[in-house]
């Protein structure tokens, strides 16, 4: 709200001040007297009271110092920081001063309806909106009479002061409002709760220094990075790093050279090396190939669209009649809300604050889908005439039409129908500045037959915005099948009923469409079954209780991006044969046409068998569909298979390295087996091999309780 009031004063020429109070020791003056007889006048009751005096009855504390501990010191004012119930009885104690500033302040009145912006508070942030000395004697007053009450003090030194507006007879220091403590207006900007706003200078402090302060926190894990599974550099970047910028985000637009230097950043700590695939895969959801890496532009976006969420079906709030304020002055059209209706690729945002044209912008990712017959009789006198897709009128596209109706501030269906009257052609004509009356009457027509088969209200019904189904504007982009990129999921409809989570996968899609539109689902189809594809398997190849690194080894081995002979000889001069067969070596010959692998095969197929699945190449290498009705079979199923790529891969690192013979299927069995034994005596110690026998023993395949109450590996 804050910054919308700075875009208001500056986009109208509004003098106003804002004032910073800073309390002194805001939470240890709380007198417990005020506080108790506050709660009261709110009508909590005595029982509820007497539980909180309870809390602060012979409360005391404890001196630490010089190493040694005081006597305890006994504590008549206050409320501890850090408690859960702090903050709540904070509130209470400062409310009737807040109530006193909304009742006698000013403040900034943009509807003329009484209902102006006075004052913020959050904890014991308060700041207060001024307009002129008198709020400003009525701020000095009420904090007056509020520390008599309290025992609560202001200090003046430390509070801040800043005027919005300096074009006209306030620009002069000796004509702003004088403010006690020889406190001044800056001019420049202020600092409010970590965001600097004000000036464009001054808010570019809050890019000051971000990249670098990513840059530390990964550093810190570059010891542990080449152990580090592609999951856990995932929650690392995602939740440690990038997350730094979402409170800025939220508000402020960022510079879009530093977005794509700390997207970078993230994608080059997340590879670690070479980077084997294009970034927008890795930005894709894990069940649809990718990471689910953050890409920051697609967080904004996604932000923007929260926005418009809560603007147009949350409860009118105070931010949101400054913002449908600001955005009544695109296109000098006068509307707000009725914006997301109509096609905006053709309005000008030329005088709009560069947040709400992010906004509208961002709503461009969406293509609004409407018809005629879902549009509610309480909403259609609403309806925007212009750029309107809904309204079928031909006269309506033309520009000089549109032109001539927003000069005379007609746009709306509204302007054109008083009561249950339509305006008659020569009115119409007359207001527009155009001499053929013939024209306008053919216009009225159009648009009067838009509407035939809804009744048009006589009155104006505010605040009721109708639901909207929505779809992604992909242009003339295609669905195909075979291809990664799919805009099937995440389903969405109703706008707001959409997520935030299905909002910014749908702008992670939306923006990296040119990226992955030519990007095969996998570079397997030549390799395994006609048709086969990894769609619904994804999702399985990280599912517990598989460990990350055998998960990241198939997450490889499904995208070909491993380092064979085939392809490092186009790097160095080395063979491309493979080591153990002379064949030439590729990601398919590794783990599935080597002559080597003939025994491991065998034993997967078996198993395979035995868990109830046909063994395939499409099986083997993207996993078996997920699916929660056979859960514990796939689960298993994909344990074994990750566990038998992972001594493929790492005998033949050892036939290049050491030039060692390892048989893959003596590792393989090795990797099971003790995995079920360390699995076991875990289970075991913890008194619940119910649990283990759950996951594990599935059918008896792998392993069976024994009579001793132990646990027999059928391996």
């Amino acid at each position: 709200m804050i910054r919308d009031i700075l875009d208001y004063s500056k986009l109208y020429e509004v003098n106003v001040g804002f004032l910073f109070l800073d309390q002194e020791k805001a939470f240890d003056r709380v007198d417990h007297g005020f506080l108790y007889d506050t709660m009261s006048a709110f009508g909590f009751g005595d029982g509820f009271i007497s539980w909180i005096k309870l809390l602060y009855m012979n409360a005391s504390c404890i001196l630490k110092i010089g190493g040694g501990l005081s006597k305890p010191i006994s504590l008549l004012k206050g409320i501890r920081q850090g408690c859960p119930l702090s903050g709540q009885l904070y509130a209470l104690a400062v409310e009737p001063l807040l109530c006193i500033l909304r009742k006698e302040l000013s403040g900034l009145n943009i509807d003329g309806n009484g209902n102006a912006f006075k004052l913020t508070a959050y904890a014991d942030d308060i700041t207060v909106i001024v307009k002129d000395q008198r709020d400003i004697d009525v701020v000095i007053y009420s904090i007056s009479l509020y520390e008599r009450a309290s025992s609560a003090k202001l200090n003046w030194s430390k509070t801040e002061a800043f005027w919005c507006n300096d074009k006209d007879k306030y620009y002069h220091v000796n004509a702003k409002p004088v403010i006690p403590g020889n406190v001044k207006w800056e001019k420049d900007g202020f600092k409010f709760l970590g965001i600097f706003l004000g000036s464009e200078v001054h808010q570019r402090k809050n890019w000051e220094g971000v990249k670098d302060k990513i840059c530390n926190r990964l550093s810190k894990w570059n010891w542990i990075l080449p152990q580090l599974s592609y999951r856990g550099r995932v929650l690392v970047v995602n939740n440690l790093a990038a997350s730094i910028l979402w409170h800025k985000l939220i508000v402020l637009n960022p510079p879009d050279e530093l977005i794509r230097e700390i997207q970078r950043v993230l994608v080059n700590f997340f590879w670690n090396g070479q980077h084997w695939l294009r970034e927008s895969v890795l930005y894709l959801q894990l069940s649809e190939g990718g990471q689910g890496l953050m890409d920051i532009k697609s967080k904004v976006a996604a932000f923007r669209l929260q926005i418009v969420q809560r603007l147009l079906y949350n409860q009118p709030q105070n931010w949101t009649k400054i913002a449908c304020a600001l955005l009544k002055r695109v296109g000098r059209m006068n509307l707000d809300r009725h914006l997301f209706l109509m096609n905006l690729k053709e309005v000008d945002f030329n005088g709009l604050s560069s947040f709400y044209a992010s906004v509208l912008n961002a709503w461009q990712i969406f293509i609004v889908k409407r018809e005629l017959s879902e549009v509610t009789h309480e909403w259609v006198l609403e309806e925007p005439l212009i750029f309107n897709p809904l309204l079928s009128s031909v006269m309506l596209q033309a520009k000089g039409v549109c032109a001539s109706l927003v000069k005379a501030g007609i746009c709306q269906i509204c302007h054109l129908r008083s009561r249950d009257k339509w305006i008659s052609a020569e009115k119409l004509a007359s207001k527009m500045g155009i001499h053929s009356v013939r024209t306008v009457e053919k216009l009225l027509v159009e648009i009067q037959e838009s509407f035939t088969i809804i009744p048009l209200q006589a009155e104006r019904v505010e605040n009721v915005f109708p639901s909207i189904r929505v779809g992604v504007n992909v242009g003339d982009w295609q669905e195909v099948d075979g291809r990664l990129l799919s805009f099937t999921t995440p389903e969405i409809g109703l706008f707001d009923t959409i997520s935030k989570k299905s909002l910014y996968l749908v702008c992670v899609k939306y923006f990296n469409i040119r990226k992955l539109q030519d990007l095969p689902e996998t570079k397997w189809t030549n390799f395994v079954e006609s048709g086969a594809s990894p769609k619904g398997c994804w999702r399985t190849l990280y599912k517990k209780p598989i460990e990350k690194r055998s998960g990241d080894l198939q997450w490889r081995i499904s995208h070909w991006i491993l380092a064979t002979n085939r392809y490092k000889v186009h790097l160095n001069s080395l063979q491309e044969e493979c080591l153990f067969c002379g064949l030439p070596e590729t990601v398919f010959h590794i783990f599935i046409g080597c002559t080597r692998l003939l025994g491991i095969l065998d034993v997967l197929k078996d198993l395979s068998h035995n868990f109830g699945f046909i063994f395939t190449n499409r099986v083997f290498i993207f996993g078996p569909k997920y699916s929660a009705s056979n859960k514990s079979k796939i689960v298993l199923i994909n344990v074994l298979f990750g566990n038998a790529k992972m001594p493929i891969w790492l005998t033949r690192k050892r036939k290049m390295q050491f030039n060692s013979d390892t048989d893959p299927l003596t590792m393989f069995r090795a990797l099971v087996k003790s995995r079920l034994v360390m699995e076991y005596k875990y289970y075991e110690l913890v008194n619940d091999t119910d649990s283990f026998f759950y996951v594990w023993g599935v059918g008896n395949i792998l392993c069976k309780p024994n009579e001793e109450g132990g646990c027999n590996v059928l391996l």
